[in-house]
């Protein structure tokens, strides 16, 4: 698979790569907490792709806010009363 052109860079583009799951393709330089906020507030889908290393407190959050049933996708480590109170405020039934 081939890495998506950096030129012209399109953040949108790399949005929709990270929530279809092509992570791969999008060069290193351009991977970060903002990149990845913006694709889990558009799709809590992209929590699934988004390697351990690279999610934050900050991600998981943002998440839950705009997707209160994406708690299911957190990863343990990452949960937090903060955390679950957001997605169950967003979301009434996050915790079922």
């Amino acid at each position: 698979m081939s890495t998506l052109s950096k030129e012209p860079f399109s953040e949108e583009i790399y949005i929709n790569t990270i929530i279809q799951g092509a992570l791969q393709r999008i060069p290193k330089e351009f991977l970060s907490e903002q990149l990845f906020i913006k694709a889990v507030k558009k799709c809590a889908n992209a929590l699934l792709y988004i390697p351990i290393e690279f999610l934050s407190k900050e991600i998981c959050f943002a998440a839950v806010k705009h997707h209160g049933f994406a708690l299911r996708y957190i990863p343990n480590e990452f949960l937090s009363k903060e955390i679950c109170f957001a997605a169950v405020k967003y979301y009434g039934r996050a915790i079922q």
